[in-house]
């Protein structure tokens, strides 16, 4: 299954989709009150549309909101990760993208999500990641994460997980297999290494997290697809997801280590 290519318009597409579902009620009350009264009938059809397209810019704007409260974490204080905001600073000139705000998790996991809007990305980071690997394994995860928001895949991921959830088989799930296609992870790695032009850097992250341990206590399994690695068990994301979101998003590490080491 290949991705969708214009993910920023289909994130769109998704809000005006959203606001498109409230002329229905919009039509069904205003023509009751048609019936009665023209003019009141009118009136309600309007005000009930406004009140909707409100609802729906309310609920757009406090997607990473809604998706970060789940997850938890904390600002960072003045300098305390002073690589992180240098090498962040670099690969979002690189990038062609604002810098994202930062949020720290502490725990010895090694992970990181990305949410965003359309105007601002949150960074999530967790302190074991920051600590446990070097500059140039450090550039490469948060080259990942970087290249999620210059194809617009995190701003789409975090916009259906707000919007319609991705639990079970439905449209959620439905909507985030098309517009992240099969083999995400990899793809993302491969974006990244467009960005720094070294694989070996983000190989030997991946291989580093792989023998610490990416699993986040508590962490809900709606969040599975905007992590750099996965963030609890396979089994257990399968039993609160689609299975084939879970594999479509979600590779072994030990494969995309390979698929960098031929690069």
């Amino acid at each position: 299954m290949s991705a969708e290519k214009h993910l920023e318009a289909a994130a769109d597409r998704i809000i005006y989709r959203m606001m498109f579902l409230g002329l229905l009620p919009a039509v069904i009350v205003g023509g009751l009150g048609l019936l009665i009264n023209i003019k009141a009938g009118l009136i309600s059809l309007v005000a009930i549309q406004i009140v909707w397209i409100l609802v729906v810019i309310f609920r757009t704007r406090g997607a990473t909101d809604q998706v970060l409260r789940s997850v938890g974490g904390r600002q960072p204080k003045p300098d305390e990760f002073p690589q992180l905001d240098n090498l962040l600073h670099g690969l979002s000139l690189t990038g062609g993208v604002r810098i994202p705000q930062v949020r720290i998790l502490d725990t010895d996991a090694m992970n990181a999500m990305l949410v965003a809007d359309r105007d601002d990305a949150t960074l999530v980071i967790t302190s074991g990641l920051l600590n446990g690997l070097d500059r140039i394994e450090l550039e490469g995860a948060l080259a990942n994460m970087l290249a999620r928001r210059r194809d617009g895949s995190a701003r789409y991921a975090t916009m259906v997980t707000s919007m319609y959830g991705n639990s079970g088989a439905g449209g959620g799930a439905k909507m985030l297999l098309l517009g992240l296609g099969d083999q995400r992870s990899v793809r993302s790695d491969l974006a990244a290494i467009d960005m720094t032009h070294y694989p070996p850097g983000l190989a030997a992250a991946l291989e580093k997290m792989e023998s610490v341990g990416t699993y986040i206590e508590g962490v809900p399994a709606e969040t599975l697809h905007l992590w750099l690695a996965p963030a609890m068990p396979i089994e257990v994301a399968m039993r609160n997801l689609d299975e084939s979101l879970v594999l479509s998003t979600m590779q072994p590490l030990s494969l995309r280590r390979a698929v960098l080491e031929e690069l």
